[in-house]
């Protein structure tokens, strides 16, 4: 399905831009390139959630190191959200891969990313491979997999339950070993999450230092053996900064400290491309009138 749905992305892309070109074409067939386009984004969709549920199978009871990641289930995307936003929107540059996917991928290192699965969901959201718990064991669960994971990561949101696991956190978990993400929230909204989340750890957090490349405040906070929070800014250097899969530079750099401290090699990301090529690219349109200048008052 994943590959279907790549290929009706392009057919509908290349489509859509010979049309685009053409003279006289009739007016129907305009509307086969966003058809395609959106039928492959969905296809596409539905193929990365099939995966992510063969992929679940036995999650929590395969051997090997894990990394518990709690989140409130609002913060899940919706498959509109993760089918047709970025469609419609620079997104689309992003590898269509949501940051849970580019987290999952970041952490390798650590473990596979579990989490808890959204109750009477048909499939799960890719990324984090999900167990499914009825509401009277979905604690024990947690507690279970808080006292077992390398890494235990929750995201900052407002609801009951994550509550509970922040208390829970700063009862079971090594401090060290525990990661507050601070990710997509609305700028009016941070302040109160981050005090709550402070509140239920028992903790003040400090305000999220920074802003990303879309100008929220998006970071880390990590803790150490006495409880003194870090905030880690999710902000790589412009260089390294890219479009495609833009997170994933973003929580490498963040995280450099996290490795660094559990002793576990680091790989750099590398330089980007697209982005030196920009600046290159402005360097010359700014710089060109001034030699023009320059040359015209020689001669």
């Amino acid at each position: 399905m994943r590959t279907v749905g790549i290929v009706l992305l392009a057919t509908g892309g290349a489509f859509g831009f010979v049309l685009y070109f053409a003279q006289d074409a009739p007016l129907v067939l305009g509307l086969i390139p966003p058809i395609l386009i959106i039928t492959g984004g969905f296809t596409f969709y539905r193929g990365r959630q099939q995966a992510a549920r063969k992929g679940a199978a036995g999650a929590m009871d395969t051997p090997g190191p894990k990394v518990l990641y709690l989140r409130s289930f609002d913060s899940d995307p919706s498959v509109v959200r993760q089918t047709f936003k970025p469609l419609l929107t620079a997104e689309l540059m992003s590898g269509l891969a949501s940051e849970e996917e580019l987290l999952a991928e970041v952490l390798r290192p650590f473990g596979r990313l579990v989490a808890i699965g959204r109750p009477g969901e048909r499939l799960p959201a890719p990324g984090a491979a999900r167990v499914y718990v009825d509401d009277s064991s979905w604690q024990a669960v947690v507690n279970e997999q808080m006292l077992e994971a390398q890494l235990v990561i929750i995201r900052i949101g407002s609801s009951a339950g994550l509550m509970w696991e922040l208390c829970r956190a700063r009862e079971v978990v090594n401090p060290r070993r525990l990661l507050l993400v601070v990710l997509k929230l609305p700028k009016r909204q941070v302040a109160a999450a981050v005090a709550d989340a402070g509140q239920a750890l028992g903790v003040p957090l400090p305000l999220p230092s920074g802003n990303s490349a879309l100008g929220r405040p998006e970071g880390i906070y990590r803790f150490s053996s006495t409880w003194q929070p870090e905030f880690l800014a999710i902000r790589p250097p412009v260089m390294r900064r890219s479009v495609y899969k833009r997170l994933r530079s973003g929580f490498a750099f963040a995280l450099r400290p996290v490795f660094e401290d559990f002793g576990i090699p680091w790989i750099r990301p590398g330089l980007s491309k697209l982005t030196i090529s920009s600046l290159v690219a402005v360097g010359v349109v700014l710089v060109a009138p001034l030699l023009l200048i320059a040359v015209s008052l020689v001669v």
